[in-house]
């Protein structure tokens, strides 16, 4: 398995960084000086202070991180086909919701990692989650 079905996508990295989700991870996408496209690199806080190599750097949080992001919330995961395609579904489930057998928000993304990170945008950008 490759490492970005286990990060998310840079384009939810991107929006985690614009909501002010501190840039601390295992993984980061990166995009170098002079090159292109951007690139996953391991621990790459040891890059952070080389202004002359980086030119943009995001976390890219990997499922782990992302799951202890979305505590306290109960957060159930489910894999099903759509389509040709399997997808991950991620919504909240609480005691009221279990009772009541309705689960939303719903968040749907072809890696876990996406559809976490669709989660806690949706939280974030709801005020239903902090940004501590």
């Amino acid at each position: 398995m490759n490492i970005e079905s286990q990060v998310c996508s840079l384009e939810f990295a991107r929006r985690l960084k614009e909501l002010g989700i501190e840039q601390s991870s295992l993984f980061y996408w990166i995009k170098y000086k002079n090159r292109s496209p951007y690139s996953i690199a391991y621990l790459a806080h040891f890059f952070r202070d080389e202004k002359n190599i980086v030119e943009e750097l995001y976390s890219a949080f990997t499922v782990a991180e992302l799951g202890e992001m979305l505590q306290p919330f109960n957060i159930v995961t489910s894999k099903y086909k759509k389509g040709n395609k399997m997808v991950w579904n991620v919504y909240v489930q609480d005691m009221t919701m279990r009772i009541n057998k309705t689960y939303e928000p719903s968040h749907v993304g072809y890696t876990e990692a996406d559809a976490r990170a669709k989660m806690l945008i949706y939280l974030l950008e709801n005020g239903l989650i902090k940004n501590d």
